[in-house]
């Protein structure tokens, strides 16, 4: 079986980038998490540069995470732990 790129949203809010893996995903689809170097780099050319916005990233388990960028590129994962995409925009911002 071949898996397809993987299935996302991405939208800005106070100046952080948040990524939305879509419950439409399946097993023919690659998750966000395991894709996260092509998903930045799908979001970095539609916004000719990430720049210094944070991003966060919402899981298949509807949890947010920071994804932590360096030149414009994937860097790591820091743990969020929070479903809640408000708290997770005050938590990478302080």
């Amino acid at each position: 079986m071949i898996k397809r790129d993987s299935v996302f949203s991405w939208y800005i809010c106070n100046n952080t980038i948040i990524i939305k893996e879509l419950e439409t995903s399946s097993d023919l689809h690659i998750s966000v998490t395991n894709n996260i170097e092509n998903v930045i780099s799908i979001v970095n050319k539609e916004l000719n540069g990430i720049g210094n916005r944070k991003v966060i990233y919402r899981d298949s388990d509807l949890i947010y995470d920071e994804v932590i960028i360096k030149d414009n590129r994937f860097s790591e994962f820091k743990c969020i732990n929070t479903q809640s995409y408000l708290d997770a925009i005050k938590k990478v911002n302080k």
